[in-house]
């Protein structure tokens, strides 16, 4: 079959108007610091950690402890766990598991970063409560403005549901916020 000249133009312009599958995006990062039972940030490297959903494919995003500076001033860098948005630009954290010893800390949160259009990095960064057993549920409906040269804070809306970390204890997402909410 031949195409005439003018339909493959208008076919290569209309293929080149679409939107590229592989688009690059502006970085999209979420690091958790974890704070031990004085409230004091402390080395995730010796917790077991589980987290929710898991990437399907290991180009989703990647989580690993990383020292991080809040800001691009000289502040003594902390250690933080880190989940690093690639591959499609979103990144979604609902549950994260903290064990140290019998101690388990469960966190619930509905974290949604989409970093595609963001002209500059998307950057944010969750403190823990302190490390004691229970569940826990993150009541933020919106990651705060993403901040130039640094880690925007996400509010700290910490609402404990139990006084243990019990798997069989039943998701709750946040609360008071509607299920189409703007992030």
């Amino acid at each position: 079959m031949r195409l005439s000249r003018a339909a493959l133009i208008v076919v290569t312009l209309a293929f080149c108007a679409m939107p590229a599958a592989g688009q690059p995006c502006a970085a999209s990062m979420i690091a958790l610091r974890v704070h031990d039972a004085r409230g004091d940030v402390m080395d995730p490297a010796g917790l077991r950690i589980e987290y929710r959903p898991l990437p399907a494919r290991a180009r989703e995003f990647a989580v690993e402890r990383r020292e991080i500076s809040i800001r691009d001033v000289p502040p003594e860098p902390v250690p933080a766990m880190v989940w690093d948005g690639r591959g499609l630009c979103t990144l979604d954290i609902r549950e994260v598991v903290i064990r140290q010893g019998r101690t388990v800390l469960r966190l619930w949160m509905d974290l949604n970063l989409d970093a595609r259009g963001e002209g500059r990095p998307a950057r944010f960064v969750l403190d823990t409560p302190p490390l004691a057993s229970g569940t826990w549920r993150l009541d933020a409906c919106r990651l705060p403005p993403a901040e130039a040269g640094g880690f925007a804070q996400i509010p700290l809306v910490w609402v404990r549901v139990s006084g243990s970390g019990n798997p069989r204890e039943r998701w709750q997402p946040p609360f008071g916020c509607d299920t189409d909410r703007e992030r």
